[in-house]
């Protein structure tokens, strides 16, 4: 098993923060983040990789990191989308067997009223 992409060091940095202030090359950076690497875990002083990007003045860094960013935000977004639609249907159907089921009970009500 390979090392934890996130693992922090003593300065609260994760391999992505560290390559960030350390001035990696882009390719190392893109590699992190393909990889899952957390861009908004903060180090001891708060700082996340966004942040540090801006502050080492990587505008290019910054790019890569900000895009990234909304790439999750958008797929997040999706997948709740698509948890309130399957709640939405869930209910609907909960809702129709509810009514199916009072059906029943009042037509088996009105059989045996007729029965008497």
């Amino acid at each position: 098993m390979g090392s934890d992409i996130n693992m922090k060091d003593a300065a609260g940095w994760t391999p992505l923060t560290r390559a960030i202030v350390l001035k990696s090359n882009i390719e190392v950076i893109e590699e992190l983040l393909n990889n899952n690497a957390d861009i908004f875990a903060k180090d001891k002083n708060g700082k996340t990789a966004l942040s540090l990007a801006k502050l080492e003045g990587n505008e290019c860094i910054v790019d890569i990191i900000f895009k990234y960013e909304m790439k999750i935000k958008e797929q997040t977004q999706i997948i709740e989308n698509h948890a309130q639609r399957n709640n939405f249907l869930r209910n609907c159907e909960d809702v129709e067997k509810s009514t199916i089921s009072t059906k029943n009970e009042e037509k088996q009500q009105n059989e045996e009223c007729h029965k008497k």
